[in-house]
């Protein structure tokens, strides 16, 4: 059985990967390699009462942990949606001047809510209640596809 080193489909290199270029190529004292850095975003989501219905919040970061620019947070946003349903405000229920963030308008949440549901009951699946934000959180990731999230449940499956 041959070795990983030995294995033609092992790509040498990683683009996305840094090789050690970091803040001062040093994280918690030791030398970095191969650490691939990306945007984060700090995601809240408010009751909005005038839609009675979720609100989402984004705030983003740049890969060494600086705000990202309205620019920056409008290209990880679906061209179908930036400045259209994401719109950059303030955030209610955070303190000004702390920037503005990502908001996907919540005028046709429940709608399209709405619509997933009914669509799992046509394929003879029932949601759960405690399945909802699941069910929601799928679909803002069309609204906002260069974010990726980490599901403790299968979607898919319900």
């Amino acid at each position: 059985m041959p070795g990983l080193e030995e294995c033609e489909e092992l790509e040498e290199e990683d683009p996305s990967a840094l090789g050690g270029t970091t803040l001062g190529g040093v994280v918690d004292g030791a030398v970095a390699t191969g650490i691939v850095r990306t945007r984060t975003y700090d995601v809240s989501i408010s009751y909005d009462k005038y839609y009675q219905c979720a609100r989402v919040w984004l705030y983003g970061y740049s890969e060494a942990r600086q705000p990202l620019t309205q620019g920056q947070i409008l290209e990880d946003i679906s061209a179908d949606h930036a400045l259209k349903t994401v719109s950059l405000e303030a955030h209610p229920h955070i303190s000004t001047g702390a920037g503005l963030y990502a908001s996907i308008h919540p005028c046709k949440h429940a709608a399209v809510m709405l619509k997933l549901t009914a669509e799992l009951r046509a394929a003879g699946k029932e949601p759960r209640p405690e399945q909802y934000l699941f069910l929601f959180l799928k679909f803002i990731s069309a609204v906002c596809p260069t974010i990726e999230y980490d599901y403790t449940m299968s979607v898919d499956g319900m």
